[in-house]
């Protein structure tokens, strides 16, 4: 029979599958395809942490989160597990809360050796949830509860994502310094905000947001392949672009470029200070 043919019959087939079953076999289909095109399997990793990562927020209490996931595209040699514990050592940013992947020396927060990078889930004592995992070829991954939750109720503070979506990216670069990417090494990076609906936008420092901005939307997500070199010197323009899809959702909110500068300025300044020595 003609491979034509062959389609035809196959297609003719499927079409006499009850709805659901058709649509059970297109899910599996398009996961399928992932895998297959999805470089060194590293969507399949990041789905695998994102589960137990969801699962364990839920477990803490939370339901809002910011998640940051990056990649290298190309080849990087591979690490070991102290490597790996060492680099996320040198990266962490220790100026807001607990640092994007911070390593902890405590039986329970240490990172854990798994056969294909390293793990850390942490439950802190103000009840912060974060955790995260970095992978032997240098894939990582990091989900974490909003600090706005553990001050106030159903709130997005404008402030503070500035401030951690630019550690997210001040830890990105150092890391990858650390795990020897040149600068020339093109970086895949994705930055989730979720559990958005119904939260208000406003600001760590009380008085300072008269508007009442409500987001619809539930989660969010900005995308983005970067130089290694570019996110080092077009940091504060790449916090705006992370930033702008969020702010949006709450009633249009579009902050002027400077508006946003200034606030990463801020918060490299306080890092300079409290952190040295500091190596952006």
């Amino acid at each position: 029979m003609p491979m034509t043919e062959e389609v035809a019959e196959i297609l003719k087939k499927v079409m006499a599958l009850p709805p659901e079953a058709r649509t059970a076999l297109a899910s599996s289909l398009l996961k399928s395809l992932g895998d297959m095109t999805d470089e060194n399997g590293g969507g399949t990793w990041v789905s695998a942490h994102r589960e137990k990562a969801r699962v364990g927020l839920s477990q803490a209490g939370w339901v809002g989160f910011m998640e940051a996931s990056f990649r290298i595209v190309g080849d990087l040699v591979r690490k070991t597990q102290p490597e790996l514990v060492r680099a996320a050592e040198i990266a962490a940013i220790h100026a807001f809360g607990w640092p994007i992947g911070v390593v902890l020396h405590t039986e329970e927060g240490r990172p854990k050796p798994l056969s294909e990078g390293i793990v850390a889930e942490i439950s802190g004592v103000d009840s912060s949830y974060d955790y995260w995992a970095l992978r032997t070829n240098g894939d990582f991954y990091f989900l974490g509860s909003l600090f706005e939750d553990e001050r106030t109720r159903n709130a997005m503070w404008f402030d503070t994502r500035i401030s951690r979506v630019t550690e997210t990216l001040l830890f990105c670069y150092r890391l990858y310094r650390a795990l020897g990417v040149p600068e020339e090494g093109v970086i895949k990076i994705s930055i989730r905000h979720g559990g958005l609906r119904d939260r208000a936008l406003g600001s760590a420092k009380p008085g300072l947001w008269p508007f009442n901005r409500i987001s619809r939307e539930e989660e969010v997500e900005w995308k983005r392949s970067i130089k290694l070199g570019s996110l080092r010197a077009e940091l504060r323009e790449t916090v705006k672009a992370a930033l702008d899809p969020l702010f949006v959702l709450f009633d249009f909110f579009e902050p002027p470029d400077q508006q946003v500068y200034s606030h990463v300025d801020e918060f490299l300044s306080m890092v300079s200070r409290q952190q040295k020595p500091f190596d952006f």
